[in-house]
């Protein structure tokens, strides 16, 4: 799945810290408040609001699209392979 089919409704899930700074990195995202640790392998990030949380959290009461981190690439990361 490419990054720019992500939608405002997907929550993207983080396994893993490396993970979730290779999503950081690939939306863009201020890492100020945001941190792994807190959620260990339960986290998801909302890419297009700078958030994140436990995948049993908001994620689930709102319906969210659940999609693997392992999942996405950057359409122009993977053209220059």
């Amino acid at each position: 799945m490419e990054k720019s089919q992500v939608t405002k409704k997907d929550a993207i899930h983080c396994e893993t810290s490396a993970e979730f700074e290779r999503i950081m990195e690939l939306f863009k995202l201020d890492p100020e408040y945001m941190e792994w640790h807190y959620y260990e392998q339960d986290t998801v990030i909302y890419p297009f609001t700078n958030q994140y949380g436990d995948i049993n959290g908001l994620c689930k009461e709102n319906g969210c699209n659940i999609i693997s981190s392992l999942l996405l690439t950057d359409a122009l990361a993977s053209q220059k392979l």
